[in-house]
């Protein structure tokens, strides 16, 4: 079974391949000392919407091991603390010949909706009129970012450099929601609105309208649509760089009005927190949140049934997880223990018909690790020495030692 599209293949250089199990020495968000153990799961996804374990296992996701590998999917799989799981749907909208669908995906209590419309363009008309041609029809539409809402003003006048770290403030003309989307309009002028190509996946309760289409300024970015879809979230795309420290310029003394805080995916005040954190603290945990922020969810039990609408060419398809949860043990010293596994990321391809899910159990030590003085060309196998991770009664081999 091929891997998702966004799930690159391992280099066919000298590296060995990456593991689909494994586990290492970390912390959680306090400090905390554990072993964490990661487990991926691969699935076929029948027409029937049941889920048939695959041959052979597709590897963790480990981002990439140096600033030269081009070719590395920039997500990591081996995260020691999480708080939600991830559920990515890698998908089409199918019109088949419509001009405007609505997608759906159902989880429980959740139904998120995604308005999607064939090929549009904006017309400009003269000053301070402009307006959008009808949707053309369309066959299917990836539901990705680069078909959202956001994209980069090129028209937008660049600021003066006054400081070297002036380099690291987002460009103004670029939606700090989603840089690779469409539509994004700072300023008007016939040279960016004429012929501009408008997002075809949009939230149905925040529309682009011609009314709203300029900005009027690069700090109003707050009040224009979500960037709204259900594939992978970028890490530079705000909400998720706010975690990583990174706060675009133009966020409100009050962020209440903000989208971001209305739904509940960042608490008020959120951002001046975090801008004045130091180096020395840890990074919000959430940082490693990659679904859209919508699809990050309380943890999963793994055996959920996801209803998509408009994401096959059938129409209609009920994803049943096959709740296949492993057994992780730890042993260390003489003793066994049983540790709990929780679903830190489901990914759900129409694309190829696969499922991907990665388990994560965290045991903490009741002695510090490692048991023994590690010598400084040591590495994580040596700081496991000891202790021996196991996953459906099966040894595995902590990351970095030769097999994992």
């Amino acid at each position: 079974m091929s891997q998702a599209p966004d799930e690159r293949p391992a280099s066919t250089g000298e590296a060995p391949p990456a593991p689909s199990e494994t586990y290492l020495l970390a912390a959680d968000a306090s400090g905390q000392q554990l072993v964490s153990v990661h487990a991926k799961r691969t699935y076929r996804l029948g027409a029937d919407g049941r889920c048939r374990r695959a041959e052979g296992a597709i590897p963790l996701l480990l981002g990439p091991t140096s600033d030269d590998d081009e070719e590395a999917f920039p997500e990591t799989d081996v995260i020691p603390f999480k708080g939600r799981t991830d559920l990515v749907v890698m998908a089409k909208a199918w019109g088949r010949g419509a001009r405007q669908v609505t997608a759906k995906i159902r989880v429980g209590p959740l139904e998120l909706r995604y308005l999607v419309s064939g090929e549009r363009r904006a017309i400009y008309r003269g000053r301070g009129s402009w307006s959008f041609t009808a949707p053309d029809p369309f066959e299917a539409v990836d539901l990705r970012y680069d078909n959202a809402y956001g994209g980069f003003d090129e028209t937008a006048p660049e600021p003066e450099i006054a400081h070297i770290i002036d380099l690291l403030n987002l460009h103004p003309g670029a939606y700090p929601r989603n840089t690779i989307g469409k539509g994004y309009v700072v300023q008007e002028s016939r040279e960016r609105i004429d012929g501009l190509v408008l997002p075809n996946v949009e939230h149905p309760q925040q529309l682009l309208t011609p009314d709203g289409l300029v900005t009027g300024h690069p700090d109003l970015w707050w009040r224009q649509p979500l960037a709204w879809s259900c594939g992978w979230f970028p890490k530079l795309a705000y909400p998720r760089i706010a975690h990583f420290r990174g706060i675009p310029d133009g966020i409100p003394e009050d962020d209440r009005e903000m989208a971001e805080v209305r739904l509940g995916w960042l608490e008020p005040g959120y951002a001046r927190r975090s801008a004045a954190l130091t180096l020395d603290e840890p990074m919000d945990a959430r940082c490693a949140d990659a679904a859209s922020p919508a699809l990050v969810l309380p943890f999963l039990r793994g055996d959920e049934a996801i209803e998509l609408t408009a994401m096959t060419p059938d129409g209609r398809l009920v994803v049943q997880l096959p709740g296949d949860r492993p057994r992780i043990q730890i042993r260390c010293q003489g003793e066994s223990y049983e540790v709990a596994a929780v679903p830190h990321r489901v990914l759900v391809s129409t694309l190829e018909m696969g499922v991907f899910v990665v388990w994560h159990g965290a045991w903490v030590p009741p002695v510090p690790l490692p048991l023994r003085t590690v010598g400084p060309h040591e590495g994580m196998a040596e700081a496991l020495e000891g202790v021996e991770a196991l996953v459906d009664g099966r040894p595995i081999a902590p990351l970095g030692a030769e097999g994992a």
